[in-house]
């Protein structure tokens, strides 16, 4: 394969926690021979601090492509989209932005999944990009004490042939409505109310409950986990049930947990995702979907008392993960996108 090279172009207040992912799937490119990678970061690059500049190039052709990890569906920073070849959307609804003009939306494309993670190497790597730009030192104590708290990728991956137990997961957060938002309140009594059905039905076989903010425990001190809730911790829990629950985050994007999931081959039931991606998740073949806490329950059953049908379900998560969810074949599967018309992935339409 002829080697990429690629610069990373970043605004000064891009969240490193955010973007984590992108940075070491581009960085275990370069481990493997397949790109050349560099980091510039510019104080007034008057960029949405969300979107991720890459300037790419290969054979002596070039591409400006942006990456947005917002979760808000309709939002998308125009001046990105304007300069770009091609912009990869995270949280990707078509509807949303029928407003645009059929020249820009020609140029948007599904991300896939997010989620925080990163190596060392990575983390040494993007902080010293900072460093080099001048980020202010409280800035730059900020992105370490961030990066040291987040998982590497491998602390999530369990493959299928690893045992699992008769267990459900379920470890989730509410947010504090800002002005009292009623959809992120919805979000976050639909979460309290499968915490409570999932615990009553499962009882001791029930893993999780709310991460303890100050929030969760002054509204809903009875749906508590009991659990460690750290990203670290959280992500040695994932590799015990047989079976993780999926709710819809945000602005019903896809939710950081789903590839979570699919990176330690869970057997997974969900709210069905919404938003595009490059390859579609399959009902009855990566999860079971729900519409309420009672069918939850029944699917999760289902599964435990299926362990042939979790099986296969584990293996095509597996499967899933390590084709569009793994950092560096995702990061991969970007730039060979954008180099190459043919490849097999949807884009709006």
């Amino acid at each position: 394969m002829t080697q990429f090279v690629v610069t990373a172009r970043v605004d000064q207040a891009t969240s490193v926690q955010e973007t984590s992912k992108l940075f070491e799937g581009l960085n275990s490119l370069e481990r493997q021979g397949h790109i050349r990678f560099s980091i510039a970061v510019e104080r007034a690059r008057a960029s949405y601090p969300r979107v991720v500049g890459l300037a790419v190039a290969r054979d002596g052709v070039s591409r400006q492509i942006a990456i947005d990890l917002s979760d808000e569906r309709w939002l998308v920073h125009l001046p990105d989209l304007e300069r770009a070849d091609l912009y990869f959307k995270r949280s990707l609804w078509p509807e949303a932005l029928a407003e645009l003009s059929p020249q820009l939306i020609g140029k948007i494309r599904p991300f896939g999944l997010n989620n925080p993670q990163i190596r060392l190497s990575t983390a040494a790597k993007l902080v010293s990009a900072r460093h080099a730009a001048k980020v202010g030192a409280r800035q730059l104590w900020t992105d370490a004490r961030q990066l040291l708290a987040l998982p590497t990728p491998q602390s999530f991956e369990c493959p299928p042939d690893r045992p699992a137990e008769q267990l459900v997961l379920f470890q989730t957060r509410v947010w504090e409505p800002p002005n009292a938002d009623p959809l992120t309140t919805a979000i976050n009594e639909e979460r309290v109310a499968l915490v409570t059905a999932l615990r009553r039905a499962f009882g001791d076989r029930f893993l999780g409950g709310l991460v303890p903010t100050p929030f969760a425990q002054k509204h809903y001190p009875g749906a508590i986990t009991r659990l460690p809730f750290s990203m670290r911790s959280y992500a040695r829990l994932l590799k015990k049930p047989l079976v993780a629950v999926y709710s819809r985050g945000l602005h019903d994007s896809i939710a950081f947990k789903m590839g979570e999931y699919l990176a330690a081959s869970r057997a997974i039931v969900g709210h069905k995702p919404q938003a595009v991606l490059p390859r579609q998740l399959a009902e009855g073949f990566n999860y079971l979907s729900f519409s309420g806490p009672d069918e939850c329950v029944a699917n999760c059953d289902r599964l435990l008392s299926n362990p042939e049908a979790a099986g296969a379900m584990r293996r095509s998560n597996w499967e899933y993960y390590l084709d569009q969810v793994e950092p560096a074949k995702q990061l991969l599967n970007v730039l060979q996108w954008a180099f190459d018309d043919s490849v097999d992935a949807q884009q709006v339409s």
